[in-house]
Order: C-alpha cells, then sequence, then structure tokens
C-alpha cells in the first residue's frame, strides 16, 4: 500500500490542475461548475478510491460535451489520467 503522505500530495497536484483549469477563461460556465464539484469531491476526506471514482465519472461527462474546444478537452484526459494512475 502507498504511503498515505504520497497519496495526498497527487491528490493535491490534480486539484491543483484542475483549478488552473476553472481559470482559464476559455472554459465554459457549465465545465467551470462540474470542476468546482470535482474539486469539492476531492476534498473530501472520504476513502479515495470512491473520491477518485466520482471525479473520474464527472470528467466522463465533461469531455463528452460536443461544444468543448480541443484544448480544453486534451486537459480533461491528462487529468483523468493522473486521477487512474492514483487509483492504481
Amino acid at each position: 500500500m502507498r504511503d498515505q503522505k504520497a497519496i495526498t500530495a497527487q491528490c493535491d497536484e490534480i486539484i491543483q490542475a484542475l483549478t488552473m483549469l476553472k481559470d482559464d477563461e476559455g472554459v465554459p460556465k457549465n465545465v467551470r461548475a462540474k470542476i468546482d464539484i470535482i474539486i469539492t469531491d476531492l476534498k473530501d476526506e472520504t476513502d479515495i478510491s470512491s473520491k477518485i471514482g466520482k471525479s473520474l465519472h464527472h470528467l466522463d461527462g465533461i469531455s463528452e460535451d460536443m461544444n468543448l474546444p480541443p484544448f480544453i478537452r486534451t486537459q480533461i484526459y491528462s487529468i483523468s489520467s493522473m486521477l487512474e494512475k492514483l487509483n492504481n
């Protein structure tokens, strides 16, 4: 089992990436709102695997938005990949 400090550090890195994405003016308002939900979920004190599962579900929904600019979709995929690595 991995060190809790390492998991927390990786989670903080993901939250930072989500915050940067949320602060980007090119991100639509509806996506910003979903990112806020993901950040809140990741900061929750629940089990890490449930936090990751909920976050991946939300990110999957965002990535399926047809109106999402390609550069944002790429960032969403990158964050999803970070979460999946954390879950393994």
